[in-house]
C-alpha cells in the first residue's frame, strides 16, 4: 500500500484512551491453534483530524456526509479501491494494436515490385513505409531482417517484419501441402496400378 493513502494519525491524537483495559487477561493458549480473523480497524474521528490530506481530494467535509462509522469505512474503502486502481490506469500506456485487414493481394519470393506495393497497401502500412518498401522485389523484401526493416523504416519496420514472419509461414505451409498432395498422388497411382495388375 503506498504510504500516501493511509495516513498516521499521532499518539496525542488518537481518540482511544490510554487506560489500560480493564477485561481481565485471556487464559493461555491451548497448544492447538485456532484462526481469528483480525477485526477492521476502528475510525472514530481520524478523517476529520488529519492535517495533511492529498490535495488532488476533496476535503472530507466536502463528501457526503456518512451517518455513522461504518459508512466511513466503506466510504475510505472505496476511495483506496478507486486510488489503486486508478493508479495501476494511468501508470501504463494503453496498448493499441491495429489490425492489419484481410488483403487478397498474394506476396511470395517471386512478386515483382507492384504486388509487394498492393500487398503492403492491402496490409494498412502507411503511405511512406510502401514508398520505402514497395520498389523491392518479393525476395528482395523476405531477405531483409527486423533491424535493416527498422533502419529503414523506424515507426513500422517491426511490425513489416511479423507480417513478413507470418506470411513466410503461409508460403511455408503452401508449400509443404503441394508436396503432401503430389506424394499422396503418386501413392495413390501406385495403388491403382497394383489393384489393376492384380485384377488382371
Amino acid at each position: 500500500v503506498p504510504f500516501n493513502i493511509l495516513e498516521p494519525v499521532a499518539h496525542a491524537e488518537s481518540p482511544v484512551s490510554s487506560k489500560p483495559p480493564s477485561v481481565p487477561a485471556a487464559p493461555p493458549l491451548p497448544k492447538t491453534l485456532s484462526v481469528v480473523p483480525p477485526s477492521p480497524p476502528t475510525l472514530h474521528n481520524t478523517l476529520s483530524h488529519s492535517p495533511q490530506r492529498p490535495r488532488s481530494l476533496p476535503p472530507y467535509a466536502q463528501l457526503a456526509p456518512a451517518a455513522d462509522e461504518t459508512d466511513k469505512v466503506m466510504m475510505v474503502n472505496d476511495e483506496l479501491l478507486q486510488r489503486l486502481t486508478n493508479g495501476k490506469a494511468s501508470m501504463s500506456k494503453p496498448l493499441i494494436i491495429q489490425r492489419a485487414s484481410e488483403t487478397s493481394v498474394p506476396l511470395d519470393f517471386h512478386s515483382p515490385p507492384e504486388e509487394v506495393a498492393g500487398w503492403l497497401k492491402g496490409k494498412g502500412f502507411s503511405e511512406p513505409t510502401v514508398t520505402c518498401l514497395g520498389v523491392l522485389t518479393g525476395a528482395q523484401l523476405f531477405s531483409l531482417n527486423k533491424e535493416e526493416l527498422r533502419a529503414v523504416v523506424p515507426e513500422e519496420g517491426t511490425r513489416v517484419y511479423s507480417q513478413l514472419t507470418v506470411q513466410k509461414s503461409l508460403l511455408e505451409d503452401a508449400r509443404r501441402a503441394t508436396e503432401l498432395e503430389a506424394v499422396m498422388e503418386k501413392q495413390k497411382l501406385k495403388v491403382d496400378l497394383k489393384l489393376e495388375s492384380s485384377t488382371l
